[in-house]
Parts: C-alpha cells; sequence; structure tokens
C-alpha cells in the first residue's frame, strides 16, 4: 500500500477570487488586498492536481468558492477547462448572480451542487448580511432547485444564533426545495472571538433537537436532508445506540488532508482554510512529493497529534474540528472545547 495515500475521493477547495459583495459581521476575511488567479497558473495547478489524482488512483471533485467566484473575470472559462478535464464541479456562496440566464449555463455546465449560507431567520439574518438577503437566498435555491442543481445551506453555529437552529430548519424544510441543511460550529477567530462559541452541553443538547426534529421530517415525508458534517454527532450517535458506521473507516472523521485541501488565490495549500497551517504551494510544489515526504501530512494521516483522541474507540470517525481547538486553546493538543466526554 502507498505511503501516506489519501481517501479514493478526494476534494480540493479552490478560492479563485477573495473579492465580495457583502461584509457580513461575523466575517474573518480580509477584503483591502482584492486578489484573484490568473489562468496560466489555473492551468499548472490542475495539471498537478490531475498528475496527483493519477498517481493514487484517486476520484476527483473541485469547490470553487470565496467568496463568490462569479466576480473572477473567468469565472466560465475555469468551469469549462475544469469539466473538459471531467473533474466534477461545485460551487460555493453568494447568490447575487443567480439569475436564470446564469443558472441555466450551470445547468448546462454540469454543475450539479451548490452551497448557500442562512445564519438566522430573516430578520436577525438581513441584520447581519444584507437586507433582503434573507428572500434572495431563499428565491436562488428554488430556482437552482428547479434547474436540478442539488442545493445546501450552510449555519455558523454560535451562541448568537443556537435559538433560531431549529426554527430555521422547520422553515426550510416545510416552505422551500431545500436538498441539504448543514451547520458548523463558529471557529473562535477574529471577528468571532467574543466569547460566542458553545460549550458542551449546549452543543450536546441543541444536536439532540436536531436528531428529533430530523425525524420528523422523515416522518412527513419532506425533502430536506440533515447532513452530519460535525463529528462530535457521531459521539452523540454512538453513544444513543444509533450509529451504523463502520467505526474503524477514517473516512467518517475529519475529512484535513485524508480527502481534503484547500488552495487560496495565491495558490499556497493549507491543510484546512480555517487552520494557519501550510503545506507549500501548488504551483511551485508536486503535491504527490508532499503527500510522500510532507512531515505535516504525515502527521495528520497517522493521526500522531491527536493526543486527547487516541484513547477513544471513535477516534477514527471523529478526530473532533481541529480549527476550533486551534483557535480556541492555540495549538491542536488539546481536547476539543465542545467534547463531553
Amino acid at each position: 500500500m502507498q505511503k501516506n495515500k489519501p481517501f479514493d475521493i478526494f476534494t480540493l477547495q479552490r478560492h479563485i477570487t477573495n473579492n465580495c459583495q457583502l461584509r457580513c459581521k461575523h466575517c474573518y476575511v480580509d477584503f483591502s488586498k482584492p486578489v484573484s488567479i490568473n489562468m496560466s497558473d489555473f492551468h499548472k495547478a490542475l495539471d498537478n492536481y490531475k498528475r496527483f489524482l493519477s498517481y493514487f488512483w484517486i476520484k476527483w471533485k473541485i469547490y470553487y468558492t470565496w467568496w463568490d467566484p462569479f466576480l473572477h473575470q473567468n469565472f466560465w472559462d475555469i468551469i469549462l477547462h475544469t469539466k473538459k478535464n471531467n473533474i466534477d464541479v461545485s460551487i460555493f456562496w453568494n447568490y447575487h448572480f443567480l439569475n436564470d440566464v446564469n443558472i441555466n449555463r450551470l445547468y448546462k455546465n454540469w454543475i450539479k451542487f451548490y452551497q448557500l449560507s442562512i445564519e438566522w431567520l430573516e430578520k436577525v439574518h438581513d441584520q447581519i448580511r444584507w437586507t433582503w438577503t434573507f428572500n434572495w437566498v431563499i428565491d436562488a435555491i428554488n430556482r437552482l432547485e428547479k434547474r436540478w442543481i442539488y442545493t445546501l445551506v450552510n449555519m455558523t453555529l454560535s451562541k448568537l444564533n443556537i435559538d433560531q437552529l431549529i426554527p430555521l430548519i422547520k422553515f426550510l424544510a416545510y416552505n422551500t426545495n431545500l436538498s441539504r441543511f448543514d451547520f458548523v460550529r463558529v471557529i473562535p477567530i477574529w471577528k468571532a472571538k467574543d466569547n460566542i462559541t458553545l460549550n458542551d452541553n449546549d452543543f450536546k443538547n441543541i444536536l439532540l433537537d436536531v436528531l428529533n426534529i430530523e425525524n420528523k421530517i422523515k416522518e412527513d415525508w419532506k425533502k430536506l436532508t440533515i447532513w452530519k458534517k460535525d463529528h462530535l454527532r457521531s459521539l452523540l450517535y454512538f453513544q444513543a445506540n444509533r450509529l451504523k458506521i463502520d467505526i474503524n473507516d477514517k473516512v467518517n472523521g475529519c475529512w484535513m488532508v485524508y480527502r481534503h485541501l484547500s488552495i487560496i488565490e495565491n495558490w499556497d495549500i493549507y491543510v484546512c482554510r480555517k487552520l494557519p497551517i501550510k503545506v507549500w504551494n501548488i504551483i511551485k510544489d508536486d503535491l504527490i512529493d508532499i503527500y510522500k515526504n510532507n512531515k505535516i501530512v504525515s502527521q495528520i494521516l497517522e493521526m500522531n497529534f491527536v493526543n486527547w483522541c487516541k484513547w477513544c474507540e471513535l477516534n477514527n470517525i471523529c478526530r473532533w474540528c481541529p480549527a476550533v481547538t486551534y483557535w480556541y486553546y492555540g495549538n491542536l493538543l488539546k481536547k476539543d472545547p465542545q467534547c463531553w466526554v
């Protein structure tokens, strides 16, 4: 078996511009220095990624994001060249350019997944993001779904909006065509440092509430599926004797390095966009060589730094959230602050 082999389905989160129409109050992006990738380097990076995929015999996917990919002047060329290489493409974030013409172009280019963000119900969401943005996102969901483009709404969960999580799920399930909903814990970084992270008991209780509303949605035969991205849900399901996955299967744990990397606008490669851990540059460095020889990659894949979790029987499928832990404590070696074990 090849050393440091990634999982069989791999994703790159590719940031093609840091430009955005919004300036949300909880955002941690520096917009003072607009950056967009150039097409010459784009082709070099794509070739590097293709060699990596072929070498390890793995499937491919790219998420174009950060913050609105449509704002890149060569957006459609980027999509076209990616698809010519038979790489699946998904789009993150904004709704501003999601008119019927562009949605039809997305459909014709086989874009099958589009992620949008909602943080609160309408009144508070519009205060945080922009007036009318809640209704615009809802309209975008319905437009995309009519063209068979699978939509996901992601919510960043904190003390500010934990009370609105269940009402928001109910609203989306019973009033929209949304396919999938998920939420992630707020990362205590930059603007989000102001004591808004959840404690372990609050987080466990809200996970239980989500489990209950998920059952109700299924009973009512609604379309919405609640995804389970946060790895501490595995712990909850295990304790409730509802976990029906192989606890030795690493694919159910944190995707960092194992099946995911982030490439930012200057082509630097990060193990996670929310962690300040860079593993070289996709223009200057070979991805195959990084996975064969980089010590950081080896440490992550072998889980040598997850000290607290080594004794836990769920260490393969949970592996906590490195970003939350790092920004909460200043290092990766401590226990996830929201883990209740």
